[in-house]
């Protein structure tokens, strides 16, 4: 009656309002949250993680931006094309084989 299949992680994250690259480098996704009780959010299965990624504040004439950084593997050289683009955040290969 029921399927036998193992359980899932589930991660909440905070959506971004707006996506672009750096002023500096197009290989450096620059995103900017959304402010205070306007703030979105998403749930979404562990599963489909591509990259652990961190935020790093932009400093200066109050801005809100924030660079989007990760160790190892560089990002794409030019990532203006599909920066914020949801099928390039999920590993969608996973997604579709669920």
């Amino acid at each position: 009656m029921f399927e036998e299949r193992q359980g899932s992680h589930y991660v909440y994250g905070e959506l971004m309002r707006t996506h672009g690259v750096s002023p500096y480098s197009k290989s450096v996704p620059r995103v900017q949250p959304f402010n205070g009780t306007d703030k979105k959010f998403v749930v979404f299965d562990a599963e489909d993680i591509v990259s652990v990624v961190g935020l790093l504040k932009e400093t200066g004439d109050e801005s809100t931006f924030q660079y989007v950084l990760r160790t190892g593997d560089a990002f794409e050289k030019d990532m203006s094309a599909t920066a914020g683009q949801v099928k390039k955040m999920f590993n969608l290969s996973i997604i579709k084989n669920k």
